[in-house]
């Protein structure tokens, strides 16, 4: 699995996809497991974009501009969850999402790449 991220040492948290290959009928979720004693946020939205070349593009993988509602979610401590990733309408190609996660102290911003291929 590959996956990039950006955060303060010592953050108990992490993320990762259910799977590095999809097809475009496939189920992505996100799935978040906190090793920590104390609980974390963090909300719906994410970010996708497409490698194009060698230049990464955003990728909305929505028909038209999302309006994000806050809503702040809750992963308490030693506990795991999943968020669906919506990739149905994102055609075949090499693909990265961007997840946001707060806990006190620091944020983290987790990166992980996955491609959509024909039948996987």
């Amino acid at each position: 699995m590959r996956f990039f991220l950006v955060t303060p040492s010592g953050f108990p948290v992490s993320v990762k996809l259910n799977r590095d290959t999809f097809s475009v009928n496939d189920r992505a979720e996100l799935i978040f497991t906190n090793r920590g004693w104390k609980e974390v946020t963090y909300g719906g939205p994410y970010e996708i974009e497409r490698l194009d070349g060698e230049d990464w593009m955003e990728a909305s993988p929505f028909p038209s501009p999302v309006a994000w509602v806050p809503e702040p979610r809750v992963l308490p401590a030693w506990g795991t969850t999943r968020q669906k990733i919506k990739i149905d309408t994102l055609g075949l190609g090499h693909y990265r999402v961007h997840k946001k996660v707060d806990i006190e102290g620091g944020e983290a911003i987790f990166t992980l790449e996955f491609d959509i291929r024909e039948g996987e």
